[in-house]
């Protein structure tokens, strides 16, 4: 009886298991799709952005979240070989990739933060330099 038991117990253990493996298998798979439209979204941005350049990221996300991360990360990737820093940095950007999820006011960020508008995108997706 006690070995019945404990073989229903590690039964049910492998199938909590198995379905807990199944929960995150489908999370990776719906985060990598998403990562997915990020990088199309992004993509937008690679003819006016030469290979070797720095650029600075911006976002409308709060500073220091997990998502203002995912989002320079993402933006990293999507624009890889260009170098993606957070901006401002004490290294000099000759570009400023703004990456946003709400509508914002250009203007008013591209004053605040020293910057000429180049192109909005549309979707979030916006070119400044450096004035």
């Amino acid at each position: 009886m006690l070995q019945r038991a404990g073989l229903a117990l590690a039964v049910l253990l492998c199938l909590l298991g198995a379905r807990n493996a199944a929960n995150a298998i489908r999370q990776l798979s719906s985060d990598a799709s998403f990562i997915e439209v990020q990088v199309q979204r992004l993509r937008v941005l690679e003819p006016a952005l030469p290979e070797h350049a720095v650029a600075g990221f911006l976002t409308d996300l709060p500073k220091g979240s997990d998502q203002e991360t995912w989002a320079l990360y993402t933006t990293q990737y999507a624009l890889a070989p260009r170098l993606v820093i957070p901006y401002p940095s004490s290294r000099r950007c000759d570009w400023v990739i703004g990456n946003f999820t709400q509508p914002v006011d250009l203007e008013r960020i591209a004053r605040e933060n020293k910057l000429r508008l180049i192109r909005d995108y549309d979707g979030g997706v916006v070119l400044f330099r450096p004035w």
